[in-house]
């Protein structure tokens, strides 16, 4: 084999070690580098809506079954004490369950109570408040007939009964706590001279709130009115063997509003 042979093969040699070298440098980097990032999705899962309120309804959720007359106003209150014990029976649990006796005596006052807010009548409204052992200082005090025909927000006022609920507030004098509800509240003070216990917690008062939602009507709004969950809480006094009205709100989503009315 000639020496010009030879500068051939080794220049060969050459060539082939280096693609070997070459090769194993590019499969080396390969395998360290790392993985390219991935490109973003154009489709992006949409914010989840968030989970309703276990008590409380917007007003874009509220529907109404019941839409009273003068002459059904005692049924849909009826309608509506029925579904109060329908509820306390399927869903209170442990310390907040209700015996049937209390059971009985809440629905028993709520009916009344609703009756005479629907009604607007106020012979009903002050027969109630003197039902629960309130005593007025005067005569003077109790609002005349024209104050209460200037305040007939609720008077018919469709309602849902379906969606009626009932939550305690305070169990044994402690506060039961409750998801926050996103939207506006009416606190009235309670026009009746309703009795009061002295302290929740030293008396162990009990506490239960019942809402319902309504559409009342009001200046301020349109001719359709306003929807809002009206829900009035009841305390059980034990030296009397009822539930008397403890406290009054209005929960609206969107701000809260005025409205006129006696309770």
């Amino acid at each position: 084999m000639t020496s010009a042979h030879l500068k051939v093969l080794f220049a060969v040699a050459i060539l082939a070690l280096g693609a070997v070298m070459l090769w194993i440098a590019v499969s080396s980097s390969r395998r360290s580098a790392p993985p390219p990032p991935e490109t973003e999705s154009s489709e992006r899962a949409s914010p989840e809506a968030p989970a309703p309120h276990p008590h409380l309804l917007t007003s874009a959720e509220m529907t109404f079954d019941a839409r009273p007359t003068e002459a059904t106003v005692d049924e849909v209150a009826e309608d509506a004490a029925e579904r109060l014990i329908d509820l306390a029976e399927s869903s209170l649990e442990g310390a907040a369950s209700l015996d049937s006796a209390r059971l009985y005596a809440l629905a028993g006052a709520y009916e009344r109570h609703l009756a005479a807010i629907l009604s607007g009548d106020r012979d009903r409204w002050l027969a109630f408040i003197d039902s629960t052992g309130a005593a007025w200082a005067s005569d003077a005090d109790r609002p005349t007939r024209e104050d209460v025909a200037a305040a007939q927000a609720f008077r018919l006022a469709p309602i849902s009964i379906a969606d009626l609920a009932l939550r305690p507030l305070h169990l044994a004098g402690e506060e039961v706590e409750h998801p926050f509800f996103a939207g506006g509240r009416l606190r009235p003070r309670l026009r009746g001279p309703y009795p009061a216990p002295a302290d929740l917690a030293s008396e162990r008062i009990d506490v239960y709130e019942v809402i319902l939602p309504a559409q009342v009507s009001s200046p301020r709004d349109s001719a359709d009115g306003q929807k809002l969950n009206l829900a009035i809480a009841y305390w059980w006094s034990r030296e009397r063997s009822r539930w008397i009205p403890f406290d009054m709100t209005a929960y609206k989503d969107g701000g809260a509003t005025t409205v006129s009315f006696f309770f």
